[in-house]
């Protein structure tokens, strides 16, 4: 048996891993029900921007006895040296960004907030309870 396939698909995984930098997500303090405001740089909580970010979205918590809605969608197409803000507001599309999907109120229940672009990728989940407080589920990025 040839190890080389192997050895090329190792090869593969480790520079693809490589690639991917730092990123995080979490619920900002300022945020209320009536308007998230999710954090985002290479730490969390930190203030070093991302670079090369291209995709905002907020949905409901995946559920498997329902199809995962999307309340809020933007796309940027920034160039690769752009930062983006270390806070978004739910609603409101950073500059360079186009809003996909308008944003709709969020009523009590579970999101997510996700982002992603090139070598960037991380999601924080948030609960919206009944009396309208907002609190962040740990286990997101």
């Amino acid at each position: 048996m040839n190890p080389m396939p192997r050895l090329l698909g190792v090869a593969v995984l480790v520079t693809a891993a490589g690639c991917m930098r730092k990123s995080a997500t979490w619920l900002d303090a300022s945020a209320t029900a009536e308007r998230p405001v999710i954090g985002l740089a290479r730490e969390r909580h930190g203030t070093e921007a991302i670079f090369h970010l291209n995709y905002v979205a907020v949905r409901g918590c995946y559920r498997s006895d329902q199809q995962q809605k999307t309340f809020w969608q933007v796309r940027g197409d920034l160039p690769p040296d752009t930062s983006v803000p270390t806070l978004i507001t739910y609603g409101v599309a950073p500059a360079g960004f186009k809003t996909e999907v308008s944003p709709e109120p969020l009523n009590a229940g579970c999101y997510e907030e996700m982002i992603s672009g090139n070598g960037v990728s991380s999601s924080v989940r948030f609960t919206i309870a009944s009396d309208r407080s907002i609190h962040e589920e740990r286990g997101g990025s």
